[in-house]
């Protein structure tokens, strides 16, 4: 007993092995909050895991807007201009509704335990119109590209609009 060391509790600072435990481990072990791991953590490690989650919520979205649409000629891209803005506007509403449940969070005295099911679904609702605004981005891209395209080739009058307002008249012959 007398050959330990200071303030070293036994299982609090070392393994089975005897090897010390990292500082983020212990702080765990103690029960102390996510602020205080955050701060433990260094930023480096925080920027190679935001950039690890960049790229697999890259990875989902352009998964899911290459096998979602039913078109007959497909073709990948790693990330469309409607998936970066769907990737960042849900990285930063999830962002924010962390930020709001930290603060505001009043579902669990409200509704008890289906306080829980409803942020949930908050959630998905969040994550599901992210992704259906980024998809409506892409397709309006390709519709305006497709256009253009169509005009240039002439097989489309370059007075021609998709505004319904504004229909092309055709002259019937």
């Amino acid at each position: 007993m007398a050959d330990r060391k200071r303030g070293d509790r036994e299982g609090e600072r070392r393994s089975a092995g005897g090897r010390r435990l990292p500082r983020v481990v212990r702080q765990a072990r103690r029960g102390q909050g996510l602020v205080e791991f955050a701060l433990a953590v260094p930023a480096f490690m925080l920027l190679v895991m935001a950039i690890i989650a960049f790229g697999l919520l890259m990875l989902m979205f352009s998964t899911t807007y290459y096998y979602a649409p039913d078109l007959k000629k497909k073709c990948w891209h790693w990330l469309t201009p409607g998936a970066a803005f769907a990737i960042i506007t849900w990285m930063l509403a999830s962002l924010g509704l962390r930020a709001y449940l930290h603060f505001f969070n009043t579902y669990s005295l409200t509704y008890g335990s289906l306080g829980a099911v409803m942020i949930l679904l908050m959630w998905f609702y969040i994550t599901g119109l992210t992704l259906l605004t980024g998809a409506e981005l892409n397709s309006e891209i390709q519709a305006s590209v497709a256009e253009k395209r169509l005009k240039e080739a002439g097989t489309l009058p370059p007075e021609a609009t998709a505004d319904p307002k504004n229909p092309l008249s055709v002259p019937v012959s």
